[in-house]
């Protein structure tokens, strides 16, 4: 399981910013189980100029498999490049976008 690792703000800081004003917490990101899976065949104009999946590419399968969404988080864990053979596996409120069963990615929507 993939561990999402969480800087959060745990005070507000006086003055200069130091340690104390952060707190780490660990969660697993998990792929969907028994979700709908299915490929998800990228474009040329869904990349960026590194071949790297743009950011609002995975937004927009995020609100096709989640949709509605009151909030949504999306977690990236490495790229996807253009000749990725993507799959998405969706259910439980979460999809997962996965590269030759790797989790490169994964949203959660509440």
């Amino acid at each position: 399981m993939t561990t999402n690792r969480q800087v959060l703000l745990a005070s507000r800081p006086h003055g200069n910013v130091t340690e104390q004003n952060f707190s780490i917490v660990d969660a697993p990101l998990r792929a969907p189980a028994d979700g709908a899976r299915r490929s998800w065949p990228l474009r040329a104009t869904d990349v960026d100029l590194l071949g790297h999946v743009n950011n609002a590419v995975y937004w927009s399968a995020v609100e096709e498999a989640l949709w509605p969404l009151g909030h949504a988080v999306l977690e990236y864990r490495k790229p996807i490049d253009l000749g990725d053979a993507v799959e998405l596996a969706a259910g439980d409120g979460r999809l997962a976008f996965l590269v030759g069963g790797e989790l490169r990615a994964a949203a959660s929507a509440s």
